[in-house]
């Protein structure tokens, strides 16, 4: 991430509680997507959500982005 794109995200991951709340929200997501994945019957449906779960997990490092932005 670039310094001006994390610059515009610094209020929303600079606070350990805001953090923690969007952590706790991710973790329920993928719980309920986990669970609609036990009943899916098509394979591109698999994919769709095995492919939300992947962003909800990759979203849990934000903070670590924002607060750390390569060069640009």
């Amino acid at each position: 991430m670039n310094k001006q794109d994390a610059q515009r995200l610094q209020g929303l991951v600079g606070s350990k509680v805001n953090m923690d709340d969007l952590t706790f929200y991710m973790e329920h997501r993928v719980s309920i997507i986990k669970d609609r994945l036990l009943g899916v019957k098509n394979w591109e449906e698999v994919l769709r959500l095995q492919g939300a779960i992947d962003e909800l997990s990759r979203l849990k490092s934000l903070r670590e982005e924002v607060l750390n932005p390569r060069e640009s």
